[in-house]
This record gives C-alpha cells, structure tokens and sequence, in this order.
C-alpha cells in the first residue's frame, strides 16, 4: 500500500517484475515493469519501503534487484546488487526476518547467504553464509532458520543468532523426501513443509522439541492425489498451498494432527494429475 493508499501487487515475470495497481480489483493496471534476466524462476519480498526480486538463470550476472517503492505511486527507483565481491549472481528464492536480515537460498552460493538491511537498504552489509550444503528455500523467525534441503529431502535447523557464525542444530527428513519448501504456525509449535514430487504431501511436524520432532499428519487435496505441491504458506490457522495442476488449495490446520480441507481453486482447469 503506497502512501497515498493504493494498493500494488508485485509480481514475477518471465521477463521481468511487473508493479500492478490494484486498488481496483475488477480494473487492474500495471504501472512500472522492470527488465530483468529471463527465467521461470522469480521471487519477490519486501522490507520497509523497498522490494527485493531474486532470479535463478545462471547466465545472468545482474544478481540481487533492489526497487525503492517509496513514491510507487510516481516513480520507482532501482539498483542491482552483487554482494561485496561481486559474486551473488543469483539466487533461487528469499527470506527477510523480523530483524530486516535478508537470506539468500540456492543460488550463486548453494547455502543461505545472510545480509543485514539495516544500515543501507540498496546496498546490504554482508553478515554470514551457512555453509556449502545446497538450501533451496528457507523461513526464518526468532534467531531460527528452517532450510528446505530438497535434494538431500530433509529441513536443516539452523541457529542464526550470531549470523555471522550460523549453527546446525538438527535436520530431519519430510515424507517425500524432496524437501521444497516450510511455513512455521503462529505459535511456533508446528511446521509444515512440501515435496515437490507426484502425489506428495503436505505434512505437518510437531517442532517443540527439536530433539524428538514428530510427524502428525499428512495432507493431500484428494487420497489418490497426484498433484505436485508447491508451496504452503500460514495464515492464522490456515494454509495456502499452491500445487502445479490443481491450483490453490485452502487447509484449516488449527488442529495440526487433523488438517482438513476448506476451501479450492483451480487454476489450470485443462490439467490434471502429475506433472510440472
């Protein structure tokens, strides 16, 4: 929401980040776009007044977009950035904490590569790199890290306290064992993680205690399910999923060991099943 009140979607391209003014949901207009390497690969978040867009085509060396949105309602303005030697060319996905702490996932380097946001927005202070293990997505909240290593098929747990020093606590491996991506509850007793695989479930684990973490339940739109599940993200007690062929998916999770369905949408009506 700009300072004049309108409201703005941001959205990944092939092509590029387009800046979408939607204060009229039924009259949407794009109003700023911005070239960037061309890729399916895209990922937006946003700190404060600036939007960060990471990209994952590894013929591109533009690295991290920093946009200042300040005046979207007139201008935007943007800025590349590389890292302190130059070599953050891209990056598979983001996160930005509480503490404005930006991680970067799977990218130029295969772990999570950590700046703080804090002194200058468009040219972030490098802090620590967890190590060479490849991280595909990640959450982060109170000084924790939740990495979705999807190719070894587990979430790693890693104190980020001290960013400078990041310490593996603990892993543990999701049903599918192609871990792509998790979202902590509101009160932090429970994760949920995808496998981005056919027929893979949603799942949720009991993380109260990291040293006897616990699967409690597992979650498919259908039994027989075939569809890939892409993301699940937490909304008080509910959890968006987005899946590949059967669009967005509306779970009430409240109680974590029975996750039930409330609510589906399907945005790619003329496929069905498995498959990207």
């Amino acid at each position: 929401t700009s300072p004049k009140g309108k409201e703005y979607a941001l959205v990944g391209t092939v092509n590029g980040t387009s800046i979408v003014d939607i204060s009229q949901p039924d009259s949407p207009k794009e109003i700023h776009y911005i070239n960037g390497p061309s890729g399916f690969w895209r990922e937006i978040k946003t700190w404060k007044n600036f939007a960060y867009i990471v990209h994952d085509n590894s013929s591109s060396e533009i690295g991290l977009t920093i946009v200042d949105l300040s005046d979207i309602d007139q201008s935007i303005k943007t800025y590349n950035f590389k890292g302190p030697d130059n070599n953050i060319f891209r990056a598979h996905t983001l996160f930005i904490n509480e503490k404005g702490y930006l991680f970067l996932f799977g990218g130029s380097k295969s772990g999570a590569v950590i700046f703080d946001l804090n002194i200058d927005p468009t040219n972030p202070q490098y802090l620590g790199f967890t190590s060479n293990e490849y991280i595909h997505d990640g959450f982060v909240q109170n000084d924790t890290l939740w990495a979705s290593n999807v190719y070894n098929g587990y979430i790693s747990v890693w104190d980020v306290k001290n960013p400078s020093l990041p310490i593996k606590i603990t892993q543990f491996y999701t049903p599918g064992k192609f871990t792509h991506n998790s979202w902590l509850s509101d009160n932090h007793q429970t994760l949920f993680t995808t496998d981005e695989k056919n027929a893979a479930s949603v799942a949720a684990f009991d993380i109260s205690d990291l040293t006897d973490v616990q699967l409690l339940d597992e979650f498919k739109l259908q039994p027989n399910e075939q569809s890939i599940p892409h993301n699940v993200h937490v909304l008080n007690d509910f959890l968006i999923i987005s899946h590949y062929t059967e669009g967005v998916v509306i779970a009430d999770a409240s109680d974590p060991n029975n996750i039930v369905k409330v609510g589906h949408y399907d945005t790619s009506p003329n496929y069905s099943g498995g498959g990207f």
